[in-house]
C-alpha cells in the first residue's frame, strides 16, 4: 500500500477575477488540507487584481504572473516546472472542490497503481434555461460512463480535475497553444500504457455555460480536439479511443428521455442548433483557432 502522498494543486487562469476567491476557499476547506504542499496559480499574461490577491492569500499559495499570454498549455507547463510533490492536481479557475475531494484522490491512489486519475464532476444547481438543458446532458454522460467497462473512455477526463503522479507529470510537456489540454494528457497517458483510473463519486462542482454562445465555444473546442491531437497521435489510435458503443449511447439517451422528457428534448434541439451555428460560423472562433480559450464569463458565477 502506498504512503500518504504529498499534493500540489495547479490552477491556470486568464481572467483571474473574484471567482478565484470561491475556488481557493473550497480548496482551503479540504478535510485533508495538510496533504497539500502548494497551491500554484499561474496567470496567463494578465495581472490578478490586488484586491483578489489579498482575499486568497494563504501560506500554501504561490502566484506566478506570466508576462505574456501564451495559452493554457503553456501555463500548465509552468505549473509542472514548479511542482515537486508526489501528485499534481490540475484544475480550472471556476471549479469548486468538495471537502472530501482529497480524501477520494488519496484513497484511489493508495489502493490502485494508477498514475493518472480522472474524477466525476457535476454541475452546480442551474440558474438559466440553457444550464438546465446542459445539466440533462451531463446526466446522460454520467450514465454512459457508468456502462463502460473499466471506465476507459475519453469521456471520463476533463480539465476540471486531473490527477497526475510525479512519474507522469515530470515527463510531460504540453505543445504550445494547445486548445484541449486534458484530451492531450489523457491520450499521452494511454499511448505510454500508463495506468489510468476513474473515481465515480463526484469530487468537484462547476457551472454550465449560461449562454448559447459560450456553449458553442466549448463544443467547438471539443470538436477541434481530434484534428489537434492528430498532430501527436495516429488517427487509428484516436479513432479507437474516441469510439463509444452506439448501443450504450442510445440506451442512455432513452433512459434520460424517460426520466426528464422536457430538458432532454431541449438538449437534443440544442445539440442540433449548436452544430448549425458551428457549420455556418455564426460566431467568431478565431481566438480558439489561434490556441486561446475564449473566456466563459457565466461559468465563473460560482
Amino acid at each position: 500500500m502506498r504512503k500518504r502522498p504529498t499534493i500540489t494543486v495547479g490552477i491556470p487562469t486568464y481572467l483571474g477575477g473574484s471567482h478565484l476567491i470561491q475556488v481557493l476557499k473550497s480548496i482551503y476547506q479540504e478535510e485533508n488540507i495538510s496533504l497539500i504542499e502548494n497551491v500554484i496559480v499561474v496567470s496567463d499574461g494578465r495581472k490578478i487584481s490586488p484586491s483578489v490577491v489579498k482575499k486568497i492569500k494563504h501560506k500554501k499559495l504561490r502566484i506566478i504572473q506570466a508576462q505574456e499570454r501564451e495559452g493554457q498549455s503553456s501555463r500548465i507547463n509552468d505549473i509542472i516546472q514548479a511542482t515537486k510533490t508526489d501528485l499534481l492536481i490540475l484544475t480550472n479557475d471556476d471549479v469548486l472542490f468538495l471537502p472530501t475531494a482529497l480524501s477520494s484522490v488519496v484513497s484511489e491512489y493508495k489502493h490502485t497503481k494508477s498514475e493518472m486519475i480522472s474524477v466525476a464532476t457535476y454541475p452546480i444547481k442551474p440558474k438559466t434555461l440553457i444550464e438546465r438543458v446542459l445539466k440533462a446532458s451531463a446526466d446522460i454522460k454520467r450514465d454512459v460512463i457508468g456502462q463502460i467497462a473499466k471506465k476507459e473512455t475519453y469521456l471520463t477526463t476533463n480539465g476540471r480535475f486531473i490527477v497526475l503522479s510525479k512519474k507522469v507529470y515530470k515527463h510531460l510537456s504540453l505543445p504550445e497553444k494547445l486548445v484541449n489540454s486534458d484530451a492531450y494528457i489523457y491520450f499521452h497517458v494511454l499511448a505510454k500504457k500508463i495506468r489510468h483510473s476513474y473515481i465515480e463519486d463526484v469530487v468537484c462542482l462547476y457551472r454550465e455555460p449560461g449562454t448559447l454562445r459560450e456553449h458553442v465555444n466549448q463544443v467547438y473546442k471539443f470538436q477541434m480536439s481530434f484534428n489537434e491531437n492528430g498532430k501527436y497521435f495516429t488517427k487509428r489510435f484516436l479513432r479507437n479511443k474516441y469510439k463509444v458503443n452506439k448501443a450504450v449511447l442510445i440506451k442512455a439517451n432513452i433512459r434520460a428521455l424517460v426520466r426528464n422528457p422536457l430538458y432532454v428534448s431541449l438538449y437534443f434541439l440544442t445539440f442540433a442548433v449548436v452544430r448549425v451555428c458551428i457549420a455556418l460560423k455564426v460566431y467568431d472562433m478565431s481566438g480558439i483557432n489561434e490556441g486561446f480559450w475564449e473566456t466563459d464569463y457565466t461559468t465563473k458565477s460560482i
